[in-house]
């Protein structure tokens, strides 16, 4: 059987992982806790396991259909707990032109396209839609004009 380094190096030449990933992909393959605490900690130690970069590629995943405050819980509940994370988002949403009022009116776009949101159904979908997306209530009401 491979060892828990060479499988976890393997999951990162992938995608960039979050340690809590390649714990629980590494556990459901069977390896011991010992052996992946062992394999994590290496990971750390030669730089091919970094939360910044972690947050980084996830930010850039998802900052176009989600708002911040969601991914910043989706990445406290991936045990990502890093200084600077404000500062990530900003480099990003700078680098990408992004404000949540694109975001919002992006997926506004792309989901309810030629829709009338002077039908009350069809407003009630919407922003409960943007609200599954991470947005608060007043700024999914704003933008539906």
């Amino acid at each position: 059987m491979q060892s828990a380094f060479s499988k976890a190096v393997d999951l990162l030449s992938r995608a960039e992982q979050s340690a809590l990933d390649i714990r629980l992909k590494l556990k459901k393959k069977g390896y011991d806790e010992e052996e992946i605490k062992a394999a994590i900690d290496k990971l750390y130690d030669l730089h091919y396991l970094s939360d910044r970069r972690y947050a980084e590629s996830y930010i850039r995943r998802y900052s176009g259909s989600k708002s911040r405050s969601l991914i910043t819980r989706e990445l406290y509940m991936k045990d990502i707990h890093i200084d600077g994370l404000d500062l990530i988002f900003d480099e990003v949403y700078e680098y990408e032109n992004l404000n949540e009022e694109k975001i919002i009116r992006s997926l506004l776009e792309h989901n309810f396209k030629n829709a009338d949101f002077t039908d009350e159904k069809v407003k009630k979908r919407a922003i409960s839609f943007l609200i599954r997306h991470g947005f608060n209530y007043s700024s999914a009401t704003l933008y539906l004009t």
